[in-house]
């Protein structure tokens, strides 16, 4: 009889567990929907939208100048604007600049649409067609958005005056990549669907960490902020990941870049098993290629060291202060 008792009392504390986490996982989930529609309100998107069959793409435009500077944003940053604001304020001052949010990232709708390299290059031509109506471009990309730059310039080449890639991804680092997609994504994923990343950034320290770039002024990280908080490794996201290895191969497939100008920033440090080695492999991507090991970064060189991407696109620009 007592045997019985005390498996019905562990029973009852195991099912009065389950259903404080239910009420719990419910009642956070509310509270990111409705964080999610507070901070469209709250928070103004800049720029424009171009629409591509049913999704808008957002990119923000400024400065003038004959040569655009384009910036692109690594997997997983939440918003784009934000990742590059230091970045393409600076350059706006000698040329017009834009900076594109790939579906799924910052103020563009997420896509079922195939993350190939192609589509994404494509998509990017579409965005710089509605632009200031320049067709000489200087690429600067971060991360794997170095594979669908390299693409873009192997299928318009006459477009191209340079490249600079801070940290960037090789094709055959992409290619070679094995566990593309770790766990860790879709549990970040589910804390921010369920509203638990939300009540976390209430934190000063979460808060934080979600905003390294000190280069933003507070209100632009508190848009960082709400745009994590609503995009982090959603379907969009994890599709372009899952086909990482698929996009390396199409652009080596391609061939190189020819004697397009190529700047290399790479960090000092990086926590990743053969990335300074592929580092070493994309200078052979052209035949006009320099690299650079920036001292004391991690990755994030534009967080880390703005400066020194600044003037590497400076040069390419041919302009000096």
């Amino acid at each position: 009889m007592k045997i019985f008792k005390k498996r019905k009392n562990k029973m009852s504390y195991l099912l009065y567990f389950i259903l404080v986490a239910i009420i719990f996982v419910v009642s956070t989930s509310i509270y990111q929907y409705i964080g999610v529609r507070t901070d469209q309100k709250n928070h103004s998107f800049l720029g424009n939208f171009i629409k591509l069959e049913n999704e808008k793409i957002h990119f923000y435009e400024a400065g003038e100048g004959e040569v655009t500077v384009v910036f692109g944003s690594g997997s997983g940053t939440s918003s784009p604007y934000s990742d590059m604001y230091y970045l393409q304020n600076e350059i706006s001052k000698y040329t017009n600049t834009v900076v594109y949010e790939r579906p799924g990232y910052g103020w563009s709708d997420k896509t079922s649409k195939k993350r190939s390299v192609d589509n994404i290059s494509e998509e990017i031509s579409d965005v710089l067609k509605e632009t200031s109506g320049n067709d000489s471009y200087i690429f600067v990309a971060h991360s794997m958005a170095s594979l669908e730059v390299m693409r873009y310039a192997q299928k318009y080449p006459e477009q191209i005056k340079g490249i600079v890639l801070i940290d960037g991804v090789s094709p055959e680092f992409a290619l070679n990549m094995e566990n593309t997609v770790s766990t860790g994504y879709y549990f970040m994923q589910g804390l921010k669907n369920t509203g638990v990343l939300r009540l976390l950034a209430n934190m000063d320290s979460v808060y934080e960490g979600l905003n390294t770039n000190n280069y933003l002024p507070e209100d632009l990280k508190e848009q960082n902020t709400a745009l994590t908080l609503k995009h982090l490794w959603n379907s969009t996201m994890l599709n372009e990941r899952k086909l990482l290895n698929e996009n390396g191969k199409v652009v080596i497939s391609n061939g190189d870049l020819g004697d397009i100008p190529l700047v290399i920033l790479t960090a000092e440090t990086s926590e990743m098993k053969g990335w300074h080695e592929s580092q070493e492999t994309l200078k052979s991507w052209s035949t006009n290629s320099h690299q650079i090991l920036v001292e004391n970064t991690n990755h994030f060189i534009h967080y880390e060291e703005p400066n020194v991407v600044i003037e590497e696109i400076k040069k390419l620009l041919s302009v000096s202060d």
